[in-house]
């Protein structure tokens, strides 16, 4: 058998086995540390993605709740109309700003528009109302 030589780390004597024990440790520690900070990253975007989903499937709710609010606005203004035998564009809810423009609700706000060309000057004009 071969004496083994001993050398000098942080100040006292070791066997060279003793040493190449320490540095595979140290190496078998680095790995894991790069293992687990990739495990990190991957996790990391998998949750940011699904947060992303998760805020996106949010916001289409309040929109479409927003979109419905509007749909019931016009019911209520088209059933709030005093009887009569006909309907013409002069009616409250055929272009009426007020009741239909910028109206909130909630976080958020709608506004029920039309557009229609104007006969004389050709440019498109945008009624806010509904039409029936």
């Amino acid at each position: 058998m071969i004496p083994r030589k001993p050398i000098r780390l942080s100040g006292r004597l070791t066997s060279l086995s003793a040493a190449k024990y320490r540095g595979s440790i140290l190496i078998v520690a680095l790995w894991s540390l790069c293992l687990l900070s990739a495990f990190a990253v991957i996790l990391n975007s998998q949750i940011r993605q699904e947060l992303v989903l998760a805020n996106r499937l949010d916001q289409k709710d309040k929109m479409r709740l927003i979109a419905e609010a509007g749909v019931a606005k016009a019911i209520l203004e088209v059933k709030n109309d005093p009887e009569m035998a006909y309907d013409y564009l002069g009616d409250t809810w055929s272009d009426n700003p007020g009741a239909f423009q910028n109206i909130q609700v909630g976080d958020g706000e709608f506004s029920l528009a039309y557009t229609y060309p104007d006969i004389k000057s050709g440019l498109l004009i945008t009624g806010y109302g509904c039409i029936a």
